[in-house]
């Protein structure tokens, strides 16, 4: 019987500790392919928007929203 609770234990800290790696893998996944490539593209058009004097601040605003991404 203490047998039985035993393995029981080691499974539930083994799917507790897989759940948190794949969590963590799926975290960096999720930030390395969606959210670094869009802040890169908003970074460039926020630099391509600001050598217009007319579209300075939505220049500004592309800028923010990559910062934004980044955190």
């Amino acid at each position: 019987m203490i047998g039985f609770f035993i393995g029981l234990a080691l499974l539930c800290c083994f799917c507790w500790l897989g759940f948190r790696i794949t969590g963590a893998l799926l975290g960096m996944a999720l930030w390395v392919f969606v959210k670094l490539p869009l802040s890169i593209l908003f970074g460039m058009m926020g630099i391509v928007l600001c050598m217009t004097i007319i579209l300075f601040p939505v220049g500004r605003g592309c800028f923010r929203i990559a910062g934004h991404l980044l955190t």
